[in-house]
């Protein structure tokens, strides 16, 4: 396999994942974890733009 360059690169086996049962549970299990560490809000977080904004709330 050569070198992934970008997001449009793998973009659509992404979004495929996503839609898994497991992609989905992996999904859910960060987002749980990360509002679990985050204290009481409001709070300041910075998102570095990643994937197919599938995990924005």
């Amino acid at each position: 396999m050569g070198a992934l360059t970008d997001f449009a690169t793998v973009g659509a086996d992404y979004a495929a994942h996503s839609r898994s049962a497991r992609g989905r549970l992996r999904h859910d299990l960060v987002a749980y974890r990360l509002l679990a560490e985050l204290p009481a809000g409001p709070v300041r977080v910075l998102d570095v733009g990643c994937g197919d904004g599938e995990g924005a709330p």
